[in-house]
């Protein structure tokens, strides 16, 4: 049996993010490199204002973020809410 796109997809992602052994290999038994503790959110200001704050996602070990909102917000609150949303639904996809 093929595996579909959405497996595919699935396995590329989480080799990108380095937190797969290999792609032939994709099983609950396989150990993750990393653990959904190694991933945090910092909120930087990124722009001028008045929407200057943007959410970035962060792994431990690597000094780039890993992924980041695509939009500025107003305040700092209004961003660590996003960005801890962003978060959650990346770790569900890649820890399910």
């Amino acid at each position: 049996m093929e595996p579909t796109t959405s497996v595919i997809t699935d396995q590329l992602t989480r080799v990108a993010l380095g937190i797969s052994v290999c792609l032939a290999h994709s099983s609950p038994m396989v150990k993750l490199h990393y653990q959904r503790t190694d991933y945090s959110v910092v909120v930087k200001n990124r722009a001028p204002p008045p929407k200057a704050w943007r959410w970035e996602i962060y792994r431990a070990g690597n000094a780039h973020q890993i992924k980041q909102s695509s939009i500025y917000f107003d305040t700092v609150l209004a961003a660590k809410r996003a960005g801890k949303e962003a978060l959650k639904r990346l770790l569900d996809k890649l820890y399910v």
